[in-house]
């Protein structure tokens, strides 16, 4: 939270340790299975989104935006698909919550 009471610096430093833990999946994890790489996105980027994730219910909507679309790429690159398809079945075989739900579930 800044000065300004904006949590602004705070998702962007989450999105940015998230973004980078994706980043170095992708560099070596399409020759993975889809249920391998399903794990390794639970373990090394969930865990920046889902920390202190109370602290979101009332989260500006660009930011949730923000948090959300980083969700997706991770789905995205589990699946190998590209950015037209709908992601809503995918969630469901992975059994993940959207980002405003999974808060409210924690």
């Amino acid at each position: 939270m800044s000065k300004t009471l904006s949590w602004n610096a705070h998702v962007s430093g989450i999105f940015a340790k998230a973004r980078f833990a994706l980043y170095r999946l992708r560099y070596k994890g399409y020759s993975l299975n889809s249920q391998l790489k399903a794990q390794l996105v639970s373990i090394l980027v969930l865990p920046y989104i889902d920390y202190a994730c109370l602290v979101y219910l009332d989260l500006i909507d660009y930011l949730a935006t923000k948090l959300q679309r980083l969700c997706n790429a991770a789905v995205r690159f589990i699946f190998h698909l590209k950015k037209d398809v709908s992601l809503k079945t995918y969630y469901d075989k992975l059994r993940w919550l959207s980002l405003d739900h999974r808060r409210n579930y924690h």
